[in-house]
Parts: structure tokens; sequence; C-alpha cells
């Protein structure tokens, strides 16, 4: 019999495998209590590891932990939201579960995201795709072969029983993006290239694909610096660049002043160096991403990718990375401490840029918790145990 810690284990560990597509048992079990579980048949020793993969087990698990309120996955998702560790956060977790479910519905993506004024005027000429339905998809390459493969992810089945994949490599994010063999449909990249998601979605009028890069903040408040430093974390010309600020303090005041590490608008970004040992990668993703077809189409970007700045509860205010005027509306010239601090925010990049669609991002969620998470745990999410069923290995599919 499994005891409390053993329980909370289990969650965490079933939970791990779901988002991020990792089986150990090491990270969150001693030794003792891995023992128990390969006694009570719950996991197995592979290779070095020891897993929980069996998809009966996992279903019987979820069945099983979906009687108890504090393990559902909406409230687990909820309880982690606020967390932050170096490669596993919260709000991207959630947000990758949000657009799961959000897209089953094929909207128009702006509802979903907010876009910055200047691309949103463009929605009657070269950006008429934003009003298009969308679905989630995998981009996909079957095993042993070259064939490009496009699943559409339902709300009952998907070609993996993961949600994400969470890198560990460069190599890992560009597999992803040319082969992705275990059809995964969120990749939670590694923290040289920038975004903290990536995924695709399929515009149902043209059928042309578009890669969505997103940033996300837990913040009460985005101030200037933060959204000019997200959102160059999902604009391709500084993937595998470094984003950073320095503090500095004055000796004149106590207050600690940020001094943004961006360049002025007559350097060109190109004069930014890639990360050390990085300097391959990005052309690499490029010539990656060239081979995804169709891709939608926008002006001026021969590679598309929606860049996502997704702040909750701030609102982000992305209008702020427009070139501003150096003139209040009285005319009167600003002072140029304001002038530069403005200027750095300056956002020229052609790939269309939006933020979280906030009303909606609450509203759905709430009818998430009744609905959705609530009355059908996985989601259909380990639909593998399903397929199990479906491909006659488990035997008739249980009654729903």
């Amino acid at each position: 019999m499994l005891g409390c810690q053993q329980i909370t284990t289990l969650c965490d560990v079933l939970y791990d495998q779901i988002v991020y597509g990792q089986y150990s048992l090491i990270p969150f079990a001693p030794k003792d209590e891995i023992e128990s579980f390969i006694e009570y048949g719950f996991a197995r020793t592979r290779r070095e590891d020891h897993v929980i993969d069996e998809p009966l087990v996992i279903m019987a698990a979820w069945d099983w932990l979906d009687q108890n309120g504090h393990f559902k996955i909406l409230n687990i998702l909820q309880r982690g939201i606020g967390k932050h560790a170096p490669r596993k956060n919260g709000l991207e977790a959630y947000l990758a579960f949000y657009m799961r479910k959000v897209f089953e519905r094929t909207p128009r993506l702006d509802d979903v995201f907010i876009f910055r004024k200047d691309f949103a005027l463009r929605k009657s000429t070269d950006l008429s795709w934003l009003k298009d339905p969308f679905e989630l998809v995998i981009v996909s390459t079957a095993a042993g072969t070259n064939e490009r493969k496009i699943s559409v992810v339902t709300p009952s089945c998907g070609p993996s029983s993961n949600v994400g994949f969470l890198a560990k490599t460069d190599d890992d994010v560009l597999s992803w993006i040319s082969e992705n063999r275990e059809s995964y449909a969120f990749c939670f990249p590694t923290e040289t290239v920038g975004p903290d998601i990536f995924f695709f979605v399929r515009s149902k009028i043209t059928q042309g694909l578009l890669l969505v890069a997103v940033q996300a903040k837990h913040y009460e408040d985005v101030n200037k610096q933060v959204l000019v430093q997200g959102v160059r974390t999902v604009t391709p010309s500084w993937f595998w660049k470094s984003k950073a600020t320095t503090v500095h303090v004055t000796q004149k005041s106590s207050h600690r002043l940020i001094q943004p590490n961006f360049r002025t608008q007559s350097q060109s970004v190109d004069e930014v160096q890639p990360l050390s040992g990085h300097a391959s990668s990005a052309p690499r993703f490029y010539r990656a991403l060239a081979e995804v077809e169709p891709l939608i189409t926008v002006r001026n970007t021969p590679h598309p990718i929606l860049r996502i700045f997704a702040s909750w509860p701030a609102n982000a205010n992305i209008d702020r990375t427009l070139e501003s005027q150096n003139y209040t509306k009285k005319g009167k010239a600003k002072s140029q401490a304001k002038v530069d601090e403005d200027s750095v925010g300056i956002d020229t990049d052609n790939n269309p840029l939006a933020m979280l669609h906030l009303e909606n991002f609450n509203n759905i969620g709430k009818i998430l918790g009744e609905s959705w998470y609530m009355n059908d745990t996985e989601q259909r999410v380990v639909v593998f145990a399903k397929h199990f069923y479906l491909l006659g290995h488990l035997g008739e599919l249980p009654a729903e």
C-alpha cells in the first residue's frame, strides 16, 4: 500500500512525464522509495535509470489520483504557477496546457493573442491570416523516413502522450524542429535559445504553418526593460545571443538603476556575437525551419515566427516597443534621459509580435477548471494508454 509521501511522489513523476516528457523516478524519490515502486509494479529499471513508463500503470494511476482533488492536474498546475526553477516554470507549464486546450476550438489568433497595433492594422492586407481559425498541430518525421507528417491535436487524441518536451541541449531543440520523432506538441528549449516555449499552429483556411515562440513572465508589473528583454528572447535574430541587462549602483544614490545592455538605434543586431559555443545553432535552426512547409507568409520575413510575450497577471502593453516620439503632446521636447529610456525599447523586427489576451486567458482558465480538468482528468493527455486499448493490446475500451 502506497503511503502519502509515495502518492505525492507518484503524482509528481506522472506530471513531469506529461508536461516535460521525462519518466525518471530518481529526481523525486530516495532509493528505498524507488524500491517500493518497483515492488508494487509501478516502476521498472531501464539501463541505469528507474522509470514509470508502462501505459496501463500510468492510466490506472491517473484514474486513481483523479479521485482526490488534491492531485488533479489543474490543481497541480495552479499550485505551481508561481514556482520558478532554472528549467521548469509553473506559468510555462500552465500555458502549454492552456494552448493545447484553447486551440481545440480552432480560434482566431486575435482571440488568443492581442497583436501590437502596427501588426493588428495589417489584418486586411498581408496579415489577413490573423482572422483565420487556427489549430494546434505537431510537425514530425516518422522513424526511418524523411516524410514530414502534420498531426492535428484534438480533444480526444494526438500522436504523443506528452504535452511537452524539455530540451537539454541545442541538438534537442534542433531535432524537435527538424524531426520530432517522439511527436511532442510543445518544446521547452534550453535557456541559451531565448524563448520559453515553441509550438506550431496551422491555418484552417490556407493550411499554412506558423511557429510560435513564447516568453512567459509571472509578473505583477512589466517595466520597459523587462518588456524589451523579453521581446528579444522571442525574436529570431536574437536566438542564441545575449539579451542580458546589467545592474549598476550609482555613487550619488542608494537606488539601483537598471542599465540595459541593448543596442542603440544605429547598432545592428548582427553585431551582437552568438553565445560562446553556440555559433552554429541559429543557422541550423533557420535551415530546419525552412524545410517545414507550407509556412504562413509574412512580408519581408522568409521564415515567419509569431512572437508572444505572455505576462500574467500584468498587462505587458507591447505597443511600448514601437518607436516613440521625442516630443510630448504639447510639443515640448522630452528630457534626454527620457528619450534614451524610450529609444532602447524600439523593436523593428518584421515577425508579428503579440501578447496574451488576458481577459480571454482568465475566463477560459475558469472554464477549464469546471469542465476539462475536473471531469476529464487526462484530457486524454495519457493518450497512448488509450491507443493501447484501441490497438487491442489491453482489451476493450472502458466505458466513458
